[in-house]
């Protein structure tokens, strides 16, 4: 009269009978140990290569387009802003003056179309991280997820939703 319910890459079956609502069946307890072990460490080598290498790729993205702006304020105060070919335009075009006008108080960096790509690459890369790898290995290191009903749901939710 049960009726099992397993997910694909679950390390968890919920039972549904007669006497009980949900019952969560730990599968841990029949796993070799050592390979859990082994499964936790390259969850926890993923996430953190993922989390560094992507926050790097942000400083890069920031540093480029701060050295960006300060080329062009320069150009702008030497007479003219550059053009693609290296000479001097001496007309002032205002797609590139509003780059230099403070936003909040400080001036606005603007990103290159690839940059801005490339930012948001990093930004669903850190989201897949966040939402899909550490709860799995948070999972996975505890033996049991640590959060009620309602969060277990919303982060399966963002799992496949990341």
């Amino acid at each position: 009269m049960s009726d099992a319910l397993t997910s694909a890459g679950s390390s968890w079956t919920m039972l549904n009978d007669t006497q009980t609502s949900a019952v969560v069946v730990d599968r841990f307890r029949t796993r070799n140990p050592a390979l859990l072990r082994a499964e936790v460490a390259v969850q926890a080598v993923i996430f953190v290569v993922t989390v560094v290498g992507n926050v790097l790729v942000m400083v890069a993205l920031w540093r480029h387009a701060r050295e960006r702006q300060i080329r062009r304020r320069l150009a702008v105060q030497a007479g003219g802003a550059p053009s693609s070919d290296g000479r001097r335009l001496h007309h002032h075009h205002h797609h590139h003056q509003q780059h230099l006008q403070p936003h909040h108080g400080r001036l606005h960096l603007s990103l290159s179309r690839m940059d801005f790509m490339i930012l948001h690459l990093t930004l669903a890369d850190l989201s897949v991280a966040g939402f899909t790898v550490l709860p799995q290995l948070i999972w996975d290191a505890l033996g049991q997820f640590p959060g009620n009903d309602l969060l277990c749901r919303c982060v399966a939710y963002l799992q496949v939703r990341a």
